[in-house]
């Protein structure tokens, strides 16, 4: 697409040079305008590999974490309805269901808890290293974005790029944070549910499992950033605790865009001004 975009946007004269989506390198091994074409399809075709491979984490990412957030709401279902039609009596009954029911649930959110944990293990040091290099690479292409505000094709190249690299973070943050929300839903089930109808040892085990469900179930970038919508607010516009020195990759593509349309705009009024005076230059001299 790039190739054939940059022939519409540039002029005549320049549409014939060849051009790949990114730069390669075969050590003078192959003319590349000679076997161009040949070129431009295994590029196209790596491309499509890089983007497929990316597709297929992230299918496996979100039917993690869809799967967790179904747990954790059918979860959330069972605790709500755990006194039935008991008393306060039942207590002195062999069969108290509602002491059962709460067992039930508390293994089920153990398991829960093992599962989240084990895709925290699987994805922490991948997100680290993701959200490490979404950080430099938006840094970078905020910088070049500054410098080729002149070049309409390279400006809107970098602007792509740059939107593909805030959708993939917040795609990551937004999934996170659904596991926040529904984990979160678990102590207002408990709160929801009508545990006062519940046996004195129910009531016992209901206190405990409040306390636990107080801290929700959250993945890192390295144990050292949560994710969630958070994350990304801070990270995209910049949090105030933060030097004024430090570059905030929202802000760059935020002044590249503003430096893009000032630019064009002062040529455009410098050219229809140059115009205009010309055409009252030769209408006094004629």
């Amino acid at each position: 697409m790039f190739p054939i975009f940059k022939i519409i946007t540039e002029d005549s004269e320049t549409s014939d040079k060849s051009i790949v989506p990114f730069e390669v390198d075969y050590l003078s091994l192959i003319d590349v305008k000679k076997h161009y074409y040949i070129i431009l399809i295994h590029c196209y075709i790596c491309v499509i590999a890089h983007i497929l491979i990316i597709i297929a984490v992230d299918t496996m990412f979100i039917k993690f974490i869809q799967h967790s957030c179904a747990m954790f709401a059918i979860l959330g279902y069972h605790l709500e309805h755990m006194a039935g039609t008991e008393n306060e009596k039942s207590d002195l009954n062999s069969d108290d269901k509602s002491y059962w029911r709460i067992i039930s649930c508390i293994r089920q959110h153990k398991e829960i808890i093992d599962f989240v944990d084990r895709i925290e293990s699987i994805y922490s040091t991948y997100f680290f290293l993701q959200l490490g290099y979404n950080m430099i690479n938006m840094s970078i292409t905020g910088t070049q974005m500054v410098l080729y505000a002149d070049e309409t094709f390279e400006f809107i190249r970098l602007t792509l790029l740059a939107s593909a690299q805030l959708l993939h973070l917040f795609f990551e943050c937004w999934q996170a944070q659904q596991l926040i929300d529904h984990s979160a839903l678990i102590h207002e089930s408990i709160c929801k549910a009508a545990w006062y109808r519940t046996s004195v040892k129910s009531k016992k085990l209901i206190g405990i499992m409040l306390i636990k469900t107080l801290e929700t179930s959250k993945l890192t970038a390295g144990k050292l950033l949560v994710l969630c919508f958070e994350c990304f607010a801070a990270k995209m516009l910049g949090d105030r605790t933060t030097s004024q020195e430090s570059i905030v990759p929202c802000k760059l593509f935020l002044r590249a865009t503003f430096c893009f349309c000032v630019k064009k705009g002062n040529g455009a009024y410098h050219s229809s001004k140059g115009a205009s005076s010309e055409e009252d230059y030769t209408s006094h001299t004629g």
